[in-house]
C-alpha cells in the first residue's frame, strides 16, 4: 500500500478541526478541501510504504510492516555559498498545496501579523474560497509584511530568488505524510519549522508539537525569534545542514 497521508479518519478531523477554528477566530465559513472516502486498503496489504516520520502510521495495519521511502524534489539546485543574513534572516515561506487552512496558511499569517519585522511569503493559490480570498486581500492590505507570491513554478527564477533570500519554510499542517514542499526548500538551505502533524523525517529545525491552533499561532513566533536571533555563523551552518540531510547523507 502506497500510503502518502495519515489515516483519512485523522486528515478528516484535523483539517475540519481547522475549518472550524477559522470559523470561530474570524466569522468565515469555508469548505473543506482535502476530505478523504473511507478507505481500507491498509488491511489488505502485505507492506506500506511511506514518506513520513513514524506518527504518520497510526492505526494502519498492514500484515507485514512498513517501509519508509525518501522524499524525490522537482529542483535540486544548492543554496548560495552565502546569504546577506542582515536580510535573510527576515524573510520565511509558506510553501503548500490546495488546503490553505488545512496546512496552516492561515495560522502562519496570525503569527506574522505580531511580527513586523519579519517578511512572510505565501507560496500556493489563494483563489480556491471566496470568504478566505476576501480575508487574504485584507491581510495584505494591511500587512505589508506578509506578502502572496501566488502558485509558484519551482523551476522558475522566481521561485530560486524567493528560496536564496529567505532562512527558513513554515508548514504547520494540520496532517502530512511527509510534505514535499519541506524538502524542496531544504535544499536551498532553509530551515524547516513544522507542526508534530506534519510528519517531517527530519532532525533539524523547530517542531511545535500541539494540535491547538492558538498554541501553533504562539509556537510560531517564537520559532520565528529564535530562527532570526541565531548569529551568522550559525545560520549558515543550517544551510549546510539542511543541505546535506536532502542530498542523502541522512534520512528524511
Amino acid at each position: 500500500f502506497y500510503c502518502t497521508g495519515v489515516y483519512w479518519l485523522l486528515q478528516n478531523n484535523g483539517e475540519l478541526r481547522r475549518n472550524l477554528a477559522f470559523l470561530q477566530r474570524t466569522g468565515l465559513k469555508t469548505m473543506a478541501k482535502r476530505q478523504l472516502r473511507p478507505i481500507a486498503s491498509d488491511a489488505y496489504a502485505d507492506l506500506l510504504t511511506h514518506f513520513g516520520a513514524d506518527t504518520q502510521l497510526r492505526y494502519f495495519t498492514p500484515r507485514h510492516g512498513f517501509v519508509p521511502l525518501n522524499i524525490s524534489c522537482v529542483t535540486t539546485a544548492s543554496a548560495p555559498a552565502t546569504r546577506d543574513w542582515s536580510q535573510a534572516r527576515h524573510h520565511f515561506v509558506w510553501f503548500g498545496g490546495a488546503g490553505l487552512l488545512h496546512k496552516g496558511a492561515d495560522l502562519a499569517i496570525e503569527a506574522f501579523k505580531e511580527l513586523p519585522d519579519a517578511v512572510l511569503h505565501l507560496m500556493g493559490g489563494i483563489q480556491e474560497d471566496e470568504n478566505l480570498h476576501q480575508w487574504l486581500q485584507q491581510v495584505q492590505a494591511h500587512y505589508p509584511n506578509i506578502r502572496f507570491e501566488g502558485w509558484m513554478n519551482t523551476e522558475s527564477d522566481r521561485f530560486r530568488e524567493l528560496m536564496n533570500q529567505s532562512v527558513a519554510i513554515l508548514l504547520p499542517s494540520a496532517s502530512e505524510g511527509g510534505p514535499t514542499s519541506v524538502p524542496q526548500a531544504m535544499h536551498f538551505g532553509l530551515q524547516p519549522i513544522v507542526t508534530a502533524t506534519a510528519n517531517l523525517r527530519c532532525p533539524l529545525g523547530y517542531v511545535i508539537d500541539s494540535e491547538e491552533p492558538d498554541e501553533i499561532i504562539s509556537g510560531l513566533r517564537q520559532a520565528v525569534a529564535a530562527v532570526q536571533a541565531q548569529p551568522a555563523e550559525v545560520l549558515e551552518q543550517s544551510v549546510a545542514g539542511s543541505i546535506r540531510i536532502v542530498e542523502g547523507e541522512a534520512r528524511m
